[in-house]
């Protein structure tokens, strides 16, 4: 992220440690790659300070094409505040939850990660905090997204370590361009006196030795507040990895989807459809093994547009990618969908075809020859009528795959060299001059 380039209507600024735990918070719920974190931050100095704009072109990165997005906010919230906290100086400044409500109080953390003048930034101050009863209402004008902002501070009072229980809420409108005003009411509880702690922990522990249990009022009191407290942190970290999950399922969905069409176009001709010369020659490697395992015959076909030189010559290419095209789709409906078909050259084909002894591999080859004769390509109110040759080659004798292709193209221009439109079976006598 560079340093100019920022919108002038949002004044103040935003130091590089706060746009960097953000990106850190993201990465550590998913939201982003580790790679996609140090691309963000790769220009992003923890010890400078960014203007604000900063702030909200890094969010609408983090969150572009999300549409709910509270509980990743909220999470992120919490993730960024314990990174301060355990890893940052937060432990050398708050040692109990209250520590860290007086510590927004007048702005004093907030400015210590933005600066400006507070028309142009905001301001945080505790409006009332009363510890014994568990109470505090902050009044905030911040940039922030409001359920960010709620996991700040859940987040910062759970992690001294003394409490119990805590419930943020913040209610908001709109104060000034990209700042908002808001009320956040804060509700906490202590965790109970040691010997209270104690007293649970052995109850809980004689659970599984099936005994009776006898609990003094306030530990029932403080095993219910434990409860209340686990309850409401299950059902934020369901909605949390259940919005998480469904973004990762659409993330899995499109890198099938990717995948898939990469895996396609590596394996696909593109300008008729079929497969290329690459995976057919992978698939006969594959046929040829099975067939050793199998002992069933397989067959070999080439084929070649008579004359296409001619076609391309007269009519021009896109007439010869039409007549490609128009042969392909032919030659593809006439075989089994147990059959493979590529074209391998310019205007070449080789098909395979599994389980097919050679005089019905022959009658295949004839099917194809009658059905591209019977074939018009109408360009340019043109009728272009073309005829292919064809080679066959069957393997009885576990023969490899380049040798199969050798023999059936000697068989294809011995149809050539017959007066084309025509199919040849390899026999001993024809000469293997031509190789695939």
């Amino acid at each position: 992220m560079k340093k100019d380039s920022s919108n002038p209507e949002i004044k103040g600024e935003v130091q590089g440690s706060l746009l960097n735990g953000i990106v850190t918070a993201f990465r550590k719920i998913n939201i982003i790659s580790v790679r996609e974190a140090k691309d963000i931050v790769n220009n992003i100095d923890s010890n400078l300070w960014y203007p604000l704009d900063h702030f909200f072109r890094l969010f609408r990165q983090l969150t572009k094409g999300r549409k709910e997005i509270s509980p990743l906010l909220y999470k992120a919230g919490i993730n960024f505040i314990e990174d301060w906290y355990f890893n940052g100086p937060g432990r050398n400044l708050i040692f109990k939850a209250v520590d860290y409500l007086k510590f927004q109080d007048k702005s004093s953390g907030y400015y210590s990660v933005v600066r400006g003048k507070p028309k142009d930034i905001g301001s945080i101050h505790i409006e009332k905090l009363d510890e014994k009863a568990g109470y505090a209402v902050i009044k905030a004008i911040t940039p922030f997204p409001r359920e960010y902002e709620m996991g700040v501070f859940y987040g910062g009072l759970m992690a001294p370590g003394d409490l119990e229980w805590v419930d943020v809420f913040s209610d908001e409108k709109p104060w000034k361009k990209h700042l908002f005003e808001r009320s956040i009411t804060i509700h906490f509880k202590y965790k109970s006196a040691e010997v209270i702690e104690q007293e649970i922990n052995r109850a809980l522990q004689s659970l599984d030795k099936k005994v009776s249990i006898e609990l003094s009022a306030e530990s029932i009191k403080a095993l219910l507040w434990k409860y209340r407290s686990l309850h409401e942190l299950y059902q934020r970290e369901y909605r949390f990895w259940n919005l998480s999950n469904n973004i990762l399922e659409k993330a899995s969905e499109r890198l099938y989807n990717l995948t898939t069409k990469l895996s396609e176009l590596a394996n696909t001709d593109t300008l008729t459809g079929l497969l290329n010369r690459r995976k057919i020659l992978e698939i006969a490697e594959l046929e040829l093994r099975r067939l050793k395992r199998t002992k069933t015959p397989i067959s070999f076909i080439m084929a070649d547009i008579d004359f296409f030189k001619n076609v391309n010559d007269t009519y021009g290419h896109l007439c010869g990618d039409m007549v490609l095209q128009e042969t392909a789709a032919c030659i593809k409906n006439s075989l089994r969908e147990t059959d493979y078909v590529a074209r391998i050259g310019g205007e070449e084909f080789l098909i395979i075809l599994p389980d097919t002894h050679p005089k019905f591999a022959v009658k295949v080859a004839e099917k194809l020859r009658n059905s591209i004769q019977a074939m018009t390509v109408n360009y340019d109110n043109k009728i272009i009528q073309i005829t292919i040759s064809l080679g066959v080659n069957s393997d009885l004798c576990e023969k490899t795959y380049e040798k199969l292709c050798e023999q059936a193209d000697a068989a294809l221009y011995y149809s050539k060299e017959q007066g084309r439109n025509k199919v040849t079976l390899f026999h001993k006598s024809l000469k293997l001059n031509h190789q695939v």
